[in-house]
């Protein structure tokens, strides 16, 4: 397990540790494609959140 937390190195990105995040859907816009005020604030607690 500890490999989990070694940086590596794909082509020419340097990745800190090994943890990723998979790219899903919510679905949590309406019809047109446009996002609720939910998925927003996800989104945007995700993007504001310290990183180590």
């Amino acid at each position: 397990m500890s490999k989990l937390f070694t940086p590596f190195k794909i082509g020419n990105l340097h990745v800190k540790n090994r943890f990723v995040r998979s790219a899903t859907t919510s679905y949590w816009s309406d019809d047109q494609g446009i996002l609720s005020d939910p998925i927003v604030k996800h989104y945007k607690e995700l993007a504001e959140t310290p990183r180590r």
